[in-house]
């Protein structure tokens, strides 16, 4: 981890010599933890109180050996000091958890725990000090304490007025605070000047995304700083909390004494997963705006379709209805994203899209290929079965409410200049919401543009202060960077991002992605179902407890990347070590080459369809309409088509529904270049994914322990002697009980839920790290079954390697750069193939390369092409130095293969991967 990431009071107050003072000193407040009126908080929420108190205790009590510079080892200015802060994702509580703080704060100033100074609590914005209000009523209902909310104006003549019963909490709005000619001079003036509020003792002030501001971010932050100070030198300073669910100030990560952000909010379990689609992140490629916006309406059908069939197997389950947000950079431009999206929507409407299986087909293979997130979870299965059988009638019925094709009509509200909504024209009820700042001037504009009919006023006064509603039929709210904070809802399901990419739209798409984790699958339970205490096992929740993110512009994408990365705070890193071999290992290398080795296999019908299409055109029409990519605008292409070159005809499917778009992927094809053998090389940097093995979940403090344990462990592994051999010493009487007791130390350990196994001394790095139970909180753990059993049955055999200098390794996609290109026939692309692992092995200078992959038969095509890519590959036969190297590929599956081709390379057992080396 970066230094300036470290969460240095965290570590403090976990550190192992402190835990124990402090807990005394909470033990001691004899304080409820537990009741927030009629709700209990949760676990997490409880220790986030806690440690605020800890860290004030610190700051106050000074009872600890170290004070804060200690703490901060001067990296932190002395004026920061008397700040915590705490990171929790959005969704978590952070209001619940203010209060209650708040309340208990009071009590222990009461008490004399603390020193007695006003408090004060600064938000951002109204709809965040409306929330404060809200949840400070119910508080107040169940509680012996009640807290008065008051505007800091009322500071000076009221404070100090109420008896002990009464905890007084001054408001305030944080981008107000102000100074100099920017503040009115009517006392009834929003802007405040700051100085005005200075106070003998200081302020206990409590910020909630407080430091969310617009210009002036830095300047407020140094008025909260002097107004936490006390003027009079009698007194010690206040205190600064800052609650967050987006820190990326040093300093805020420097004091936070708790970190329950983003990443381990959701891995443990609370709100939705997250899965980004990333696919576009090349800037160089060709841009398919409609593609990633039809992608969405899928997604949503499919959620929409599982959500349905988990209710109606399990009414008890409470799931909510999905909802896409659609944010676009601007909307009043005539090239505006929004446009683009009515575009979509109009072209389901009026069935004017002809490969929407094929998206859909596409959209899958991008389900299957990536995990979420923070869990590393799959999308089921089951769920992406349901998104591979959408049609367009089933689109329009379930997006838009629409039988049949229709056309958009817009619904005016009265009295509302925020909002308008759209309907099918052949429906009853709206399907979407548009919330800006002006509508009528927006509405005069584009309505017409957008091929929208309008139609007269309707009394409802608000859609989108009713989304939560149980009868909302709204499924797409779309808005320029209205949702990124203030509301709560917990139906969104799908973030689509409309022509967003600019640096200044950083801040609200982040927090438009935190706006989406919210999940409730049972009344009060707000954890995804795997984690709740129940005994249903669906795997159709994978879509509804899914927060999927999509872009237009890929530059988005990059920032939500980006972000995201940033939450992944645990310096968390498990140091593996490196095993030392003395054995060169070698790793195939490719070059490209130009010349085309196979055709294009379109079915009769389809070539007969597309061949129609192209003589319809003259050709110079036909390259401006295809946009074709290339010197010669796609010439060569279409003459290839016509003249059958390079094209083979095979079958009578009728696949093609949109003929532009096939000429677009004939293109592509002709022009792949495809990869040989170049040579052999010894492995540098190809395998690093050992370098990265991190779990967020641990704090500093446990990972340092368990580094030392494998530290231990590995050391163990170098003992050469196995445990048969060891007892054979020990009857032979070579050595001692003592001994033997002393050299025969298991080579694993299970900590954390984990095996970290270090049997396998063979391995490139020790220990392997198994995920049995599949928690996904340790990144690139080895969590797959069939993979875990190979890794057993290696361990039971490994006489069979007898003679063999070896060594193998995990390989882990897309990280390590070690595969075997091959074609992928459904596709008609090219792609990598990864195996899960490598093994080299060396014989009387004879050399072998073998790649095994466990889990490769689930799909009977693509292990085809993957042999059928190992074969073109490796029918050229190349040395090194002086070996004369073999490659062998084997699939470890113990399910009877009646194919033919299959069989040869599918074996059930490690001796017969291994006794056939010649």
């Amino acid at each position: 981890m970066k230094e300036q990431q470290r969460l240095l009071l965290e570590n403090f107050l976990n550190a192992a010599e402190n835990i124990a003072i402090l807990d005394s000193y909470i033990d001691n407040f004899k304080l409820d933890f537990e009741k927030f009126g009629s709700k209990t908080l949760e676990k997490y929420q409880k220790i986030a109180i806690k440690s605020v108190l800890k860290a004030l205790s610190v700051y106050y009590k000074k009872s600890l050996k170290y004070d804060f510079n200690d703490i901060y080892g001067n990296k932190v200015n002395d004026e920061y000091i008397n700040r915590a802060s705490v990171w929790m994702a959005t969704g978590s509580g952070k209001t619940l958890v203010i209060i209650k703080l708040i309340s208990l704060l009071h009590e222990l100033i009461k008490n004399k725990e603390f020193p007695k100074k006003p408090i004060l609590l600064l938000v951002p914005n109204e709809q965040i000090l409306e929330q404060f209000k809200a949840q400070i009523a119910e508080f107040n209902q169940q509680s012996n304490i009640e807290i008065l909310l008051k505007d800091i104006k009322e500071y000076e003549s009221s404070y100090g007025l109420f008896d002990n019963s009464i905890c007084e909490l001054y408001f305030y709005r944080s981008d107000l605070l102000d100074t100099g000619d920017n503040v009115a001079k009517d006392k009834n003036a929003k802007r405040i000047e700051y100085k005005n509020f200075f106070s003998n003792e200081g302020w206990y002030i409590f910020l909630d995304e407080a430091h969310k501001g617009e210009t002036g971010d830095s300047l407020r932050k140094e008025y909260i700083k002097e107004l936490s100070k006390a003027k009079n030198t009698k007194y010690e300073n206040g205190f600064i909390f800052n609650f967050s669910a987006t820190f990326s100030d040093n300093i805020d990560l420097s004091t936070c004494c708790y970190n329950y952000n983003l990443e381990k909010f959701n891995q443990n379990g609370y709100g939705k997963n997250i899965f980004v689609f990333d696919e576009n992140i090349n800037l160089e490629q060709e841009r398919d705006d409609k593609r990633a916006i039809l992608e969405s309406f899928i997604l949503f059908w499919a959620i929409k379709s599982s959500k349905d069939e988990l209710i109606n197997a399990k009414e008890e389950l409470l799931y909510h209805n999905p909802l896409i947000i659609a944010v676009s950079d601007k909307v009043n431009t005539e090239d505006a994203g929004i446009k683009l999206y009515f575009e979509c929507i109009n072209d389901i409407l009026e069935n004017n899209i002809s490969n929407i299986s094929q998206i859909a087909k596409n959209l899958a293979k991008k389900l299957e290929n990536k995990n979420t997130i923070f869990s590393q979870k799959d999308i089921s299965t089951e769920f992406i079965d349901i998104v591979k059988n959408v049609s367009m009638n089933e689109l329009r019925k379930v997006l838009f409410y629409a039988n049949g094709t229709s056309k958009i009509e817009a619904l005016k509200i009265q009295n509302n200049q925020k909002e308008i909504a759209f309907k099918s024209k052949n429906a009853n009820k709206p399907f979407m919401l548009l919330n800006i700042g002006d509508i009528k001037e927006w509405s005069k504009n584009f309505l017409a543009k957008l091929g929208v009919i309008e139609s007269e006023e309707i009394a409802t006064t608000s859609y989108f202060a009713n989304i939560n509603d149980e009868k909302s039929s709204i499924n797409i709210m779309i808005g320029s960077k209205v949702f990124s904070e203030g509301w709560d809802s917990n139906r969104v399901n799908i973030a689509m991002f409309l022509n967003i990419g600019s640096r200044s739209a950083k801040k609200y798409i982040t927090q438009t992605v935190g706006r989406g984790v919210r999940i409730e699958p049972f009344k009060n339970e707000r954890k995804r179902l795997e984690f709740l205490n129940t005994e249903y096992s669906f795997k159709l929740q994978s879509g509804i407890e899914t927060l999927f993110v999509l872009a237009t512009d890929p530059k988005a994408i990059e920032v939500v990347l980006k972000e995201l990365e940033s939450y992944k705070q645990s310096s968390g890193k498990i140091n593996v070590i490196k095993n030392k071999t003395n054995l060169k290992l070698l790793v195939p290398k490719y070059e490209d080459e130009q010349n085309l080795k196979r055709d294009y296999i379109i079915s009769k019908s389809d070539y007969k369809a597309l061949s129609e299409y192209i003589n319809s055109f003259d050709e110079d029409v036909l390259l401006l309409s295809c946009k074709l990519k290339g010197d010669d605008f796609g010439l060569k292409s279409i003459k290839n088509i016509k003249n059958k070159k390079n094209i083979k005809i095979s079958g009578d499917k009728n696949n093609i529904k949109e003929p532009q778009q096939a000429i677009k992927t004939i293109h592509s094809f002709f022009n792949l270049k495809t990869q040989k053998l170049k040579e052999y090389k010894i492995l540098k940097d190809e395998i690093t994914h050992f370098n990265n093995f991190s779990s967020s979940i641990l704090d500093d403090g446990q990972i340092q322990k368990l580094n030392e344990s494998i530290k231990e462990l590995v050391k163990n592994a170098k003992n050469t002697k196995n445990e048969d051999e060891l007892l054979d010493d020990l009857i032979s009487g070579k050595i001692t009980k003592e001994e033997y007791k002393k050299h025969n130390i298991k080579k694993e350990l299970e900590k954390h839920e984990y095996i970290f196994d270090a049997n396998l001394s063979k391995h490139y790095y020790l220990p392997i790290i198994i995920d049995k139970e599949n928690k996904g909180h340790i990144k690139y753990a080895i969590n797959n079954e069939s993979e875990i059993t190979f890794l057993d049955d290696l361990k039971n055999n490994l006489k069979i390697l007898d003679g063999y200098k070896w060594c193998f390794s995990k390989l882990v996609e897309n990280v390590d750069d070690i595969y075997i290109p091959y074609f992928d026939e459904m596709a008609q692309s090219k792609r990598k193939f990864y195996p899960d692992f490598i093994f080299w092995l060396e014989k009387n200078n004879k050399y072998f390369i073998v790649f095994i992959d466990p889990k490769g038969l689930s799909h009977q095509t693509n292990p085809k092409n993957k042999i059928q890519g190992f074969k073109d590959i490796f029918s050229k036969k190349l040395s090194f130095e002086d070996y004369k190297i073999k490659i062998k590929l084997c699939y470890y599956n113990k399910d009877y293969q009646s194919d033919k081709e299959l069989a040869k390379y599918t074996f059930s057992n490690i001796e017969d991967i291994f006794k056939d080396l010649k």
